[in-house]
């Protein structure tokens, strides 16, 4: 039908709004880091404030064993850390998501993968958002925006999303609008820390 070059009006007005979408996280910390590695480092964070700030021990998980009957390694346990205290052990998962912009849905949204329910009693949700790592802990009792995987959940888990208003490209306005909203239907807000808060820094 039509060849239509770079430098065409058309075309640079949909390279421009991509640029615009994928603008969000520039010069931000962890915006080149893989997504894996970065999720690790939203878990340490995570867990250096949870070990920090409240009243109790924090203990790395060990000695689970996989269904083979194989020892588990160190980043292979059931969940992510154990809190302690006289009278209670509480399994603590933290997942963590990016502000991403869904071109199926045409807006922004936030998904944390993976979720296995049935062996963490608290789920912490970690934004990874351009101003910080903001921490909430997710209701497991409303399980707001919850979904299985079909056949693959046993393997792959839960996924938990949010989305945020339809066409909206302004990724603040649609955290201010609706992202944060439904986090807080969701979940109960812990702390928002900055990229230059001390534990942040140190994970």
């Amino acid at each position: 039908i039509v060849t239509l070059e770079w430098t065409h009006p058309l075309v640079r007005c949909q390279v421009q709004k991509i640029s615009d979408k994928m603008s969000i996280y520039s010069g931000v910390p962890l915006e080149l880091v893989g997504c894996s590695l970065r999720g690790q480092i939203m878990e340490r964070i995570a867990m250096s404030y949870d070990s920090f700030n409240r009243a109790h021990v924090v203990q790395l998980p060990s000695g689970s064993e996989t269904i083979s009957g194989r020892k588990r390694g160190k980043n292979q346990q059931e969940c992510d850390w154990l809190r302690l205290t006289d009278t209670t052990l509480v399994r603590v998962e933290a997942k963590s998501a990016t502000i991403t912009w869904d071109r199926a849905q045409k807006s922004w949204c936030l998904a944390f993968q993976n979720i296995k329910l049935e062996v963490v009693d608290c789920l912490l949700l970690v934004v990874y958002a351009p101003w910080g790592a903001d921490i909430w802990e997710y209701d497991l009792g409303l399980a707001i925006g919850l979904s299985t995987t079909g056949k693959l959940t046993n393997v792959r888990g839960c996924r938990i999303r949010f989305l945020g208003p339809a066409q909206e490209a302004d990724a603040h306005r649609a955290w201010t609008s609706k992202l944060r909203p439904r986090l807080e239907s969701a979940a109960s807000h812990i702390v928002t820390l900055p990229w230059t808060h001390p534990l942040v820094v140190e994970c």
